[in-house]
């Protein structure tokens, strides 16, 4: 599965026009877990490993990627199989994910509790998300999701195309990254920079 999207910081007004027509489908609380090494091994090559809800997932660049500050779409593939992650990461499958993430020296970086609420317009799929860490923090994502790497640049097409319906400013992304990278540059510093460094954010 790959995920194709657009996110940005949501204002009011960008809200009131991304909106208009869109179905409401559901809300949710989700509790994200990111981990990485002391070396920042996963995160300073764009990819993201986390246990969501008790679940683990790993998002990887679904094709070469500019860095976060030039980027208009983020596209990443997202595993789910821990045998899989475990394979990506060069883990050696000897046990289970959590056992073998400690033992390699891997632990939690960033904690994150989000409420989503989830839309529908036309094909695509809006999740508003608020974060734990600022109330005031409201990030907006734009989302097709796609079987393989042959349909991502349809599926980016058609989410520029849909940006410009609506009437927003495809180049108002005032954040390097998504809520994570927001949590880092205010909590890691150190790791933030890292990530700078590396052309990620």
């Amino acid at each position: 599965m790959i995920e194709v999207e657009k996110s940005f910081l949501l204002d009011e007004k960008t809200e009131k026009r991304l909106m208009g027509g869109a179905e409401f489908i559901s809300k949710e609380i989700i509790k994200d877990i990111y981990y990485d090494n002391d070396n920042h091994d996963i995160t300073t090559k764009d990819r993201w490993l986390r246990k969501r809800d008790g679940k683990w997932e790993l998002k990887i660049p679904a094709v070469k990627q500019e860095p976060v500050s030039k980027r208009v779409l983020d596209r990443y593939e997202e595993i789910t199989s821990e045998d899989r992650i475990q394979e990506v990461l060069k883990l050696e499958a000897n046990g289970a994910l959590d056992e073998n993430l400690e033992a390699n020296g891997f632990f939690p970086i960033v904690a994150i509790t989000t409420t989503r609420s989830k839309y529908k317009k036309s094909d695509f799929i809006i999740d508003i998300d608020e974060v734990d860490f600022d109330p005031n923090y409201r990030v907006g994502e734009i989302e097709l999701i796609v079987e393989d790497e042959s349909q991502i640049e349809a599926a980016s097409k058609k989410i520029l195309e849909f940006v410009k319906a609506s009437g927003l400013n495809l180049n108002y992304l005032p954040l390097r990254g998504g809520k994570v990278q927001e949590y880092l540059r205010r909590n890691n510093p150190k790791l933030y920079a890292d990530l700078i460094e590396a052309g990620v954010v």
